[in-house]
Parts: structure tokens; sequence; C-alpha cells
């Protein structure tokens, strides 16, 4: 695949890496894959001198996916600059299916496999042992991925807890943005903790979905291609998402969850329900103001939880609640294009909150490097049913599912494979919810540089195990843990 790439720096590349400014580099071809990777791996020489003179390096490559732009995006999440990649000449006014992020992309697979719904051109089948008379789909847009993430995550929790006739729908338009959001060092994090959690939820094929290639209203039969008679829309990505919504509308009721304003006023004019999309109602977003919006003030919602402030990509950070905000950047980006309305949290309640992102988004990369380091070995052993010796290994002890293992489960299997760095304190322990063990306590409570030791511990593993996922997670906790822990900032 012929890729351009496209770098700008964010900081002063010259005061973090000590280079001085250089004019004699001029753009680099690779014409195969394995000089592609010799590039990364000296790229600091070559680009980072470059860019300091001339702004921004295009870089035209040979890539893999799988290989090389992983490791060129991990190594830029250091040097905090943005990676832009299009494909080469690409006129053509469809979609392309390719995914730069090997989680989304896992999702897009899944959800073309998915059998709980089967889309043709000209037929529609269902397997209606889900879908209900009630059922509702809830198609959700970047924004809310990007900025209430967790109010998405309690909200989908409750809906299985009670089994609620609620489908959540990914467009592929999302994933195809969230795709690109990973290389914004504002949102890498975000769109990094919600990809791995989508990636889970749609492998449980319960009541998260992804939409299908075919699952389209457009004349061509497939979302991402354009038909000859059809024209080009202004806003490509509203109008995909859009077409997502107007899909499901077609075969149950539908809800829109949108942060953007423009694109709510869009769905609207199709006669298309959507949650309400005010400043004063997105304070009040939470699972049980979302399930009342959909069935009503009269559903029995008391096992929906209320809301609760969460750190995201809009909060202001403060060192004590009181002290002024920092002012608002007029050309800072904004995903939905509309105003901030992120709360103000205290830094000491931001670092609880990022440590519960944390130890829930590397479990579930501990969780997925198990299942690729030794999923069919566990699941042989756990249906013999056998009671293991007291000799046996520890983690044939463990019963549950591989899904519902904890981080130190993980860790326990991993370390019976290949043994583990010791570090102080031991990953096991920073990774648990407080109190729930020795040791484990609030984010608060760990000095920066604890949170530095599980950071190389977790980058070690995945060095070990050469999970460029793991690798690419823990270097973006990296950079965003001196926001957290320095500056008053605005993400």
């Amino acid at each position: 695949m012929l890729l351009r790439l496209t770098l700008k720096p964010i900081i002063s590349t010259q005061s973090f890496l000590g280079l001085e400014p250089s004019r004699g580099h001029r753009h680099k071809s690779c014409e195969r894959e394995n000089r592609g990777h010799h590039l990364v791996s000296r790229f600091h020489h070559v680009v980072f001198s470059y860019i300091q003179c001339h702004g921004k390096f295009e870089l035209w490559i040979f890539a893999s996916r799988k290989y090389v732009l992983p490791r060129l995006r991990r190594a830029l999440v250091h040097a905090n600059c943005q990676l832009s990649a299009t494909p080469y000449k690409n006129s053509s006014p469809n979609i392309d299916d390719v995914l730069y992020d090997s989680t989304l992309h896992q999702f897009n697979k899944i959800a073309n496999q998915d059998v709980e719904m089967q889309v043709r051109r000209d037929e529609v089948t269902m397997r209606m042992s889900r879908l209900t008379e009630r059922t509702a789909f809830l198609v959700i847009d970047t924004n809310i991925l990007l900025h209430h993430f967790d109010a998405l995550v309690q909200f989908v929790a409750d809906v299985e807890s009670s089994n609620a006739p609620v489908v959540i729908v990914v467009p592929g338009a999302v994933i195809k943005e969230l795709d690109g959001h990973k290389n914004n060092p504002e949102l890498r994090w975000f769109a990094s903790t919600s990809s791995t959690w989508l990636l889970k939820k749609v492998k449980e094929r319960n009541k998260v979905r992804g939409q299908a290639s075919a699952e389209t209203k457009r004349k061509s039969g497939n979302w991402r291609v354009k038909a000859s008679d059809e024209d080009q829309p202004e806003r490509l990505n509203d109008f995909l998402i859009l077409d997502a919504s107007l899909f499901y509308a077609s075969l149950a009721r539908t809800i829109l969850w949108s942060g953007d304003y423009n694109l709510c006023i869009d769905a609207q004019a199709e006669n298309m329900e959507t949650i309400e999309n005010t400043p004063e109602a997105r304070r009040k977003w939470s699972s049980r103001y979302l399930i009342h919006s959909i069935f009503g003030p009269g559903i029995n919602a008391s096992s929906f939880h209320e809301e609760r402030v969460h750190f995201n990509r809009k909060t202001i950070i403060v060192d004590e609640i009181g002290q002024t905000a920092a002012p608002v950047d007029p050309d800072a980006m904004d995903v939905d294009n509309t105003p901030n309305h992120g709360v103000v949290m205290t830094r000491f309640d931001v670092r609880d909150d990022l440590h519960r992102q944390t130890r829930n988004h590397f479990t579930m990369l501990l969780q997925d490097l198990v299942e690729t380091v030794g999923g069919k070995e566990i699941k042989r052993h756990q249906a013999r049913g056998e009671t293991p010796s007291r000799y046996a290994p520890e983690w044939q002890k463990i019963r549950t599912p591989l899904s519902q293992w904890s981080a130190s489960e993980c860790l326990v299997y991993l370390d019976a494979r290949q043994r583990l760095p010791v570090t102080s304190p031991r990953l096991e322990t920073f990774l648990r919810a407080p109190y729930s063990g020795a040791g484990a306590r609030r984010g608060q409570d760990w000095s920066r540089a604890d949170w530095q030791v599980a950071i190389r511990g977790l980058t070690k593993i995945g060095e070990d195990w050469k999970d460029e996922v793991f690798l690419e997670s823990a270097a973006t906790l990296d950079a965003l843990l001196g926001d957290v822990y320095e500056q008053t900032i605005e993400l």
C-alpha cells in the first residue's frame, strides 16, 4: 500500500530532541517495506530536523498497516507530533476500507461477520430472537466516544444487566473517524481506550454492534461506495452517520445520540429521533437520562446510574476548586464543532479517574494478549473441568472465563509463559481497584514515579510479546501523564 504521511510538530522538536535545524534532508521514498522499517528506526534524525525548517515532512512509503505504521505512530507519541496518513492519489469519492489501527480493523471485521443481522442488497433477513417490537437502536456519533465515553460505558453495562431492549450501533464512519483521531495527540488516549472497549463489546455480540458494509440506504448497497448518479455530500461523515441511522430506522425504532448540533438538525429533518443536545441536557447525560430519553419517564430506571463527572478530552484541570479555568483557545480542535462545555476537575480527581481508565484499558489489553498467547490452551483446560492439583500453575486454578479475568490473573498467566519484569510497585498492585487488596490505592495516592514505573513495566510486556497496541497505549499514557501532574491545561 502506497501512503502519503504528513508529519506536523506540536511542540518544539529542537528542544525535545536537542537537534539543530538542517536543510539538507528531502522527502524520502521507500520502495520496499524493509526500507520502511529501517526508516522508522532512524527517522528522528531525518524528520525532526527537517520539520524545524519547513513546518512539515511528507513521507511517501510502501507501508504495512500491521508493522510499519504502528511503530511510526508510537515513536511520534514520544515526540508529540501529529501524523496524518492518506492513500496515494486517492481521488475516488468512495471510502476506502483501510484502517491503520489493528483494534478497529478487528472491530470492522467482526461487524461484517455478524450473524445477528444479515443484510443483502435487495433483501433484509433478521434473527428475531433478540429483536422484539420494543427494541430500540441507539446510534452513536464519534464525539460520544471521545467526550462522553464513561456515560456510554455505564449505559451499556446497565442495559446488559437489566436486559433492556436496546442495541447500541457504531456506524462505520465513526470507526473511520476514530481511527484518524488516534494520530491526534490531544485525542489519542481517549480514542485508544474507546477502541479497545468497542472491540471487547462487539466480540461479545450482545448489546453493541458495528455497521456492516451492506447496512446502508445508499443506492450502491455499500455505505463506502458512491453510486454514479449520487451527489457527493458536503459533510460526508455526517451524511454517513445519518445514513446508518436511517437504515436501522427501517428495521426498528432508532435514536441518534450525537454532540454535533448540525447532525442532530439534519437527523430531525429526516424525522429521526435524537437525544436532546442542549448545553443543559449535556450536563445531565447519564445512563438514567438515556434510558428515560429512549423509553420515557414511566420506565423503571432504578437499576440505571445517575451522572458522575469523568475525565475526558474536554475536562478543565485545576489545582483546586475555585481556581480560574484556563482560557479556551478559539483555534483548538473541536470534534463536534460546538462550544466547550467541559467540567472543571481538580488534579487529584483527574488522577483518580485516569487510574480507573488505565485499569480498565490495560485489563482489556491483557485479556486480548492472553487470548492471543494461550487462549486455546486455557479453553481446553477449563473445558475438561478437572480440579487442579496443589502443584499446578496458578492460572489453572482460575475457573472464570478469560473475558472476565482481572489484570492480576492475566499477569499470572503471562508470567508462567515468560518471566515478567519485577517492578516496585508491582503491576498487579497498581492495576487493582482502590482498597481491593494489599497495597491497592487511589490514583492520586500513587506518586508520579509510581506511575512511570508502572508504564515502564507495561512497555516491557509489550516489547516482550511484540504487542504494538500495548506499546502504543503505554506511550500514550506516558505522554498524558505530564499534563495530569504538571501545568493547568485544557484538553
